[in-house]
């Protein structure tokens, strides 16, 4: 798993990078985005496919986000689906973050049919 910048790699707790670790070993996968609520909890972590040298020119292409709900559990969707790239498709919740992480890993997003779409 790479990371895109230092930041986001100390920002994760490290459960979570350990479970990003676990489920991608590879460098063909990076995290791409952390955000955090004011309380300091992690929400939203993006995954991408990334190409290319891990030190110079290398390509990030979306992959999938793990986005915390307002219950608690995770959303796994992928955005820029659709005809015109304009749809969000949900996969599934899953209640820990490396529940998440292992049924992407497992199923991908590949041809995957969502279990809604927003819009």
């Amino acid at each position: 798993m790479r990371y895109y910048n230092y930041d986001m790699l100390r920002e994760l707790p490290q459960n979570m990078r350990d479970s990003l670790q676990k489920y991608f070993p590879t460098n063909d996968f990076g995290v791409s985005l952390v955000l955090d609520n004011l309380a300091g909890d992690i929400d939203i972590v993006t995954i991408d496919r990334c190409e290319g040298s891990v030190i110079g020119k290398s390509t990030w292409t979306h992959y999938a986000n793990l986005q915390r709900t307002d219950n608690g559990t995770w959303e796994l969707n992928e955005q820029f689906k659709g005809e015109n790239e304009q749809e969000m498709w949900i996969y599934g919740y899953f209640k820990t973050f490396g529940a998440a992480v292992r049924n992407l890993a497992i199923k991908g997003t590949k041809d995957r049919k969502p279990i809604k779409i927003y819009i």
